[in-house]
């Protein structure tokens, strides 16, 4: 890493692009009963679904110190972080060079197939391989 960032950084410059790193996670919201405060001699009644649910965040953060996020509901896959890049590109202007790990979600087929088809104002960087593909 120490190795290509100074030059992806050097290209990114003299191509006018955004240098970004991107990461995913998920948070269960799901009901945890349990102890809680409340007024002495009234008995608190707390409802609550059982239904499990989740949050998926797609986020970015720029080497300018920029953060870009977008929040979700459902699977955490390739067609929701195809929609977080479409969502890059609809708010920054040019060239998006976008750091990310080497999961599935990344590498897949119809990632790379989106990315060829920006026009190449989108390339992705995968950290782990320290490859790129345009």
């Amino acid at each position: 890493m120490r190795t290509f960032f100074p030059a992806i950084c050097l290209q990114a410059r003299r191509r006018g692009a955004l240098v970004l790193f991107a990461d995913e996670m998920s948070m269960r919201v799901d009901h945890r009963g349990g102890t809680t405060w409340g007024v002495a001699g009234r008995t608190l009644s707390v409802h609550a679904g059982a239904e499990r649910q989740s949050v998926k965040m797609f986020s970015a953060v720029g080497v300018d110190g920029t953060l870009r996020y977008r929040l979700g509901y459902g699977s955490m896959d390739r067609w929701a972080f195809i929609e977080f890049c479409a969502h890059l590109l609809r708010t920054v202007t040019g060239l998006i060079f976008l750091m990310v790990g080497g999961s599935s979600i990344h590498t897949a087929r119809a990632v790379g197939d989106f990315v060829a088809h920006t026009g190449g104002r989108l390339r992705l960087f995968f950290l782990r391989r320290l490859s790129t593909s345009t």
